[in-house]
This record gives structure tokens, C-alpha cells and sequence, in this order.
């Protein structure tokens, strides 16, 4: 993201400044900006030091998430859920080193938000729900989610928030991809951000929202970048449901093929 914007600014093109992708990618930044414009986010604070990270589990309490402000894929993501995990943390020294964030932790569903826009209007925004939580992933588990039924109230209260957050509370392009991560509460019933970014999201995310929608959001943008975009939304075949499953890779050693691997290859 920040290549491409510097040489954007050094060729003199169009799209997304340096300043304004650093709010997509620095998680303080993108939270406090969506803060401040109305958006649901958890508490969070920066952490420089171990004081900063005891001092916001002393005013908010356990469970809380450590994540670097810059990171992706949770790389580096850990919740703490007792006085041993804040010492196994301390004692890494994972706190002091740069760029390490601190958030409440927000109990309930996770959803994914996927879409395109062109020229400042939204081609296609589609939501699916996680099967397990990204973390799940990291520590080995399989994940997956599931699109949404299109006209259900929360596919239309996601919608709704992800304009709000992308055409009103942060500099989205006019053009460009984004990937939203949002919580549902259980008790409050709310939507809270959990991040997003101005890129593709990762995976078969991509073909997953194509099976179901019949558009492909790549293809779709890079078209749109280099003025051969045609509307994508004369498809008028009503979105089927489709999901995805990720398994996560294990070490090991080929011992021997099933049956019949060699014919079918």
C-alpha cells in the first residue's frame, strides 16, 4: 500500500495518498479517526512501555488484545486472560518494542465485509460471517465463513455501517477494495469495528464473493484503474450462498499416497 502510493505521488497519478493510507494501515490511527466520527470501536491505547499496557488492564479490566499497530493476518496478535498471560507477555518484552497497541476485548460474532467501489459509489459490498475467530487459525484450527442472506435487518445494518465508516469517517479512494472486520455483540447487539484496509481481503475471499455474486472484485478494479471498467451490476442473477473453509498447513513428512493418487493426478 505505501509503495504504491509513493509512486503514485512521484509519477503525479491519481489514488491513494501516503497520509491517507497510513489511517488503513495504523491501527491507532484508523480507530481514533473512526472514533471520532461516530463508529463503534473497542477501547484501545497505545503501548510503549509495560506501564501503559498495566495501566489500561487496571482501568478496563481482563481479557484484554495486544496486536502491533501495523500488523496483518494476526501475526503477533495474543489476548490476555489472566496475571499469567500479562507476565509471559511482559517478560518477552513484546510491550517495549515499537508500535504495539492495546484493546478491550469484544466478545461475540466476527463478520467480514468485501466490496468494490468506482468512482465514489459502491459496486458491490458483501458479508459473511466467520466460522471461528482468525486467531483460531494461528493456533492451527480450520476457519472458514459464510455470506449472509442479502436481504436479511444485519446484512442491511452491515451495509450501512460500512458506508458510514468508508464514505463518511475514513479517506477512502474513490476507487478501490476494501476488507472490514466488525464484531456483533451478544448483550448490546452493537457493531464495532474491528479493522479494515484498502486492499483485497486475503484467502479465496475474492472467490468466494464471486460464486456468490458473479462479481469479481479483482478483475473489476484493476479494470476500473486502467479505464477499461464496464458495469458489473447488469448481473442479475440473485446472490447464492456460498462459503469458504481454510485449512491451516502442518509439518510432516509424505510417508505414502492413497490409493489411486498417481491415476488421478
Amino acid at each position: 500500500m505505501s509503495r504504491a502510493a509513493r509512486i503514485r505521488k512521484h509519477l503525479g497519478l491519481a489514488g491513494q495518498t501516503i497520509e491517507d493510507g497510513e489511517l488503513f494501515r495504523n491501527k491507532m490511527l484508523m480507530k481514533r479517526r473512526a472514533w471520532e466520527r461516530g463508529v463503534a470501536v473497542p477501547r484501545f491505547a497505545q503501548v510503549t512501555c509495560p506501564a501503559d499496557l498495566l495501566d489500561f488492564i487496571s482501568a478496563n479490566g481482563l481479557p484484554v488484545v495486544v496486536k502491533p499497530y501495523d500488523g496483518r493476518g494476526s501475526a503477533g496478535v495474543e489476548i490476555l486472560e489472566s496475571e499469567k498471560d500479562i507476565r509471559t507477555f511482559l517478560a518477552r518484552g513484546s510491550s517495549t518494542s515499537k508500535g504495539f497497541t492495546v484493546e478491550e476485548f469484544v466478545p461475540g460474532d466476527m463478520y467480514r465485509v468485501d466490496g468494490l467501489y468506482v468512482h465514489g459509489s459502491p459496486v458491490i459490498i458483501h458479508a459473511g460471517r466467520y466460522l471461528k475467530d482468525c486467531l483460531a487459525f494461528i493456533q492451527g484450527e480450520t476457519i472458514g465463513t459464510h455470506g449472509l442472506d442479502q436481504g436479511s435487518p444485519l446484512n442491511r445494518r452491515i451495509e450501512t455501517f460500512t458506508r458510514h465508516l468508508l464514505e463518511r469517517a475514513l479517506p477512502f479512494p474513490k476507487t478501490s477494495i476494501f476488507h472490514l472486520q466488525i464484531f456483533l455483540t451478544p448483550d448490546d447487539d452493537r457493531l464495532v469495528l474491528c479493522e479494515v484496509a484498502s486492499r483485497l481481503g486475503g484467502g479465496v475471499i475474492n472467490e468466494e464473493v464471486r460464486l456468490a455474486t458473479g462479481i469479481d472484485i479483482k478483475m473489476s478494479y484493476v479494470k476500473a484503474c486502467v479505464g477499461a471498467y464496464e458495469e458489473v451490476g447488469v448481473n442479475n442473477l440473485p446472490p447464492v450462498p456460498a462459503g469458504r473453509i481454510i485449512i491451516p498447513p502442518r509439518r510432516g513428512t509424505l510417508r505414502r499416497a492413497p490409493a489411486g493418487a498417481r491415476e488421478n493426478a
